[in-house]
């Protein structure tokens, strides 16, 4: 992955997860202004990582805003999964539904990284492979990835191979 993905990247987990701390010192009061706040800086951060995208793929713009939606679905499933006074109140206004326009990222995610690596899309497929490991989950279905790389059925097994694939690629 290059740098200055890498980099944004890591902009994006490193405030959604201090967004998080906050939200856990919060209490149980309505959040809502520092919701739409965190939210308006994050569709911010995500269009600087689509800008990124854009730079480092020239000749396919398609790749740079599949890694943006893997960072929304990362974002969206990390506020909606873990306890904090905005977890309500960020389920019923999730970033994908305003980037979007959809809930589907639950599905999408893996749809979208199976693309990836079909495609031979080696830096998105990094993208959702390490939004997978900083704790996306989603509604794994392992049928797809079956007919793809034979034995792939669970998301250890899938976090393995793909690890090697992009390991590989990066070698090469």
């Amino acid at each position: 992955m290059n740098t200055a993905l890498r980099y944004q990247m890591s902009e994006i987990f490193e405030y959604s997860l201090d967004r998080l701390k906050f939200a856990r010192s919060e209490g149980n009061h309505e959040p809502k202004p520092e919701i739409h706040d965190t939210q308006r800086s994050l569709r911010n951060y995500l269009s600087d990582l689509e800008i990124v995208g854009l730079e480092f793929d020239k000749e396919d713009k398609s790749s740079a805003p599949k890694t943006a939606y893997a960072m929304t679905a990362w974002i969206d499933e990390l506020f909606i999964t873990e306890p904090s006074a905005w977890q309500l109140t960020w389920t019923e206004n999730v970033l994908e539904w305003s980037l979007y326009g959809e809930r589907e990222s639950g599905g999408k995610f893996w749809g979208e990284a199976l693309s990836a690596y079909t495609e031979g899309k080696w830096e998105t497929l990094e993208v959702f492979y390490t939004c997978h490991l900083m704790g996306f989950r989603g509604a794994f279905e392992p049928a797809p990835w079956r007919t793809v790389v034979s034995g792939i059925q669970d998301l250890e097994t899938w976090c393995e191979r793909i690890g090697l694939v992009l390991q590989r690629q990066r070698a090469s």
